[in-house]
């Protein structure tokens, strides 16, 4: 299954390249920058209340003032709009009734669409896991079973989830509605999975499963994210440091309605390829 799903990894610079082989994801930032996810999933009630927001996220390594990473997030009517802007590609997740779903991924530039449903995603997990389990670096053994101590303080809206390999510093804000907070964890849970099956060399999404378990324990989304990547030779001669910076707004603007707009075109137009093809040629 392994190379039935999984694409090779970008054409990124090193720094980036090891960005993602620390298997750095925010919410999910990009397709690109993705990996760290289970979620309880909502019912198909929730598409159809759903609040409309969005999530302007960037990617840093370290203290860079240029971001590796960016893309935009819009949440409208129960379905998730993900775009990344370089390379320009598009996932658009969609729930199911049963539970679970798929995500639709579009290649503006080459005008071609395809998709992956989240019970794919599943059955890779497990075995990724397993393997992750097996490895002696210590970041890939821990985040096959992760064991944090968690830190909450609702007064600042700080939350901290610390290990010896890896930590997670979160500022935090409280979630619009209910809503709000639902479609986001599942979006971003699978969004996660999505990416530890798509790129090789990813670090398996179980962390960030405990990190968005946490968020929906309290509440809570991000608006900053500061991931620290222990030393651990010959492995990683330093720590490694991630940032993530996420502007949310409760509204669409008339220019993202335009984009959701465009791209339900594009859902049309675009020709279907099978996910390995759609991966393979990238």
């Amino acid at each position: 299954m392994r190379g039935q799903l999984c694409g090779q990894l970008p054409r990124f610079g090193g720094r980036y390249r090891s960005v993602l082989r620390a298997g750095w994801s925010w919410h999910g930032p990009s397709f690109a920058v993705m990996a760290l996810l289970a979620c309880v999933l909502a019912s198909g009630t929730v598409a159809a209340r759903a609040a409309n927001f969005r999530i302007d996220t960037k990617i840093y390594v370290e203290d860079d003032s240029e971001p590796v990473g960016h893309n935009l997030t819009l949440f409208r009517a129960g379905i998730v709009y993900d775009f990344l802007a370089a390379p320009a590609e598009t996932a658009v997740f969609k729930r199911s009734a049963e539970g679970g779903g798929r995500f639709i991924l579009l290649d503006p530039a080459r005008k071609l669409r395809s998709e992956i449903s989240t019970q794919q995603i599943v059955a890779f997990l497990a075995e990724l896991r397993n393997w992750a389990a097996m490895q002696k670096d210590p970041l890939l053994k821990f985040a096959a079973a992760p064991q944090f101590e968690e830190h909450f303080d609702p007064t600042r809206g700080t939350l901290r989830l610390e290990s010896d390999v890896m930590r997670y510093e979160l500022q935090t804000i409280e979630a619009k509605n209910p809503d709000a907070l639902a479609i986001y964890r599942q979006f971003s849970d699978w969004y996660g999975r999505l990416g530890a099956v798509t790129h090789v060399g990813s670090t398996p999404p179980f962390p960030r499963l405990a990190v968005n378990a946490a968020l929906a324990r309290h509440g809570r989304l991000p608006e900053s994210v500061r991931l620290v990547i222990e030393a651990s030779k010959p492995h990683r001669t330093k720590p490694l440091v991630i940032r993530a910076e996420h502007q949310i707004s409760w509204r669409l603007s008339r220019h993202d309605q335009q984009r959701i707009d465009e791209l339900d075109e594009q859902l049309v137009n675009f020709r279907a390829i099978p996910y390995a093809q759609y991966r393979r040629e990238q």
